[in-house]
């Protein structure tokens, strides 16, 4: 909710700045709110935090370890199976793990992203559906209708993003 303290006007130059300063694209504000954070800090994070090339070599290790286990006894296939399931599921939680702690490094970040995203989908929905008129009439004037017609095609399924000039 709101504070009434600050005018929308402020709200919304508030929230606009950090997209600037870190070349955020509002196209990722529009996903889910964890995964443009989780974009974002994959983006400014020193690490590498895919781990597809480790799942890639482990993969690699257990195919020779399934065609040892092909000369072998079938009990022996059942246990590399169900280790490759362990490893991979370990793999998928050390890199969940890994993300976390750097949300946790990068937590200013992650926070100010938050507030974009509840800026620009207040209680996670369409700022119209939230937003009175009045308040987008008080920052435009009597050129928002001009303003409105010019920037959107009612044609397109398109989200846009229209901002107050500094």
């Amino acid at each position: 909710m709101y504070s009434r303290d600050l005018s929308y006007t402020s709200r919304v130059k508030n929230a606009l700045t950090p997209l600037k300063e870190w070349s955020f694209q509002v196209k990722a504000s529009l996903l889910k709110l964890l995964c443009s954070i989780k974009e974002k800090v994959k983006e400014i994070s020193d690490l590498n935090l895919d781990f597809t090339d480790q799942r890639n070599k482990l993969q690699t290790m257990f195919l020779h370890l399934k065609e040892l286990s092909d000369k072998t006894d079938k009990s022996f296939t059942g246990a590399v199976l169900a280790q490759e399931k362990k490893q991979l599921n370990g793999l998928d939680h050390l890199e969940k793990r890994l993300l976390k702690a750097q949300k946790r490094k990068y937590k200013e970040i992650v926070k100010r992203i938050t507030n974009i995203q509840q800026e620009l989908f207040p209680k996670q929905s369409l700022q119209e559906r939230q937003a009175n008129f009045s308040e987008f009439y008080e920052i435009y004037g009597d050129e928002l209708i001009p303003l409105l017609v010019k920037a959107l095609d009612p044609l397109k399924l398109e989200f846009y993003l229209i901002s107050p000039e500094a």
